[in-house]
């Protein structure tokens, strides 16, 4: 999954240069504070359950997912 989602196959040689990998882990970890954040602001993750904003959030990945497939 991770190979998929980072896109670390599409380069010829992903290790040869550390700043490749790091570039995409500092990605990775934007993205995840981001979320965080997002939670945070909302009151928690319970607040955010509630309001259904991680059921939302589920929803708009599987369907941008299912989208790019039938593409």
């Amino acid at each position: 999954v991770l190979a998929y989602e980072s896109g670390v196959t599409e380069t010829v040689d992903p290790l040869s240069g550390s700043y490749y990998v790091e570039t995409l882990t500092n990605k990775i970890e934007e993205k995840a504070l981001e979320y965080i954040e997002k939670i945070d602001k909302l009151g928690g993750v319970t607040q955010a359950i509630e309001k259904g904003f991680i059921q939302r959030e589920i929803q708009n990945s599987a369907y941008q997912y299912q989208k790019s497939i039938e593409e």
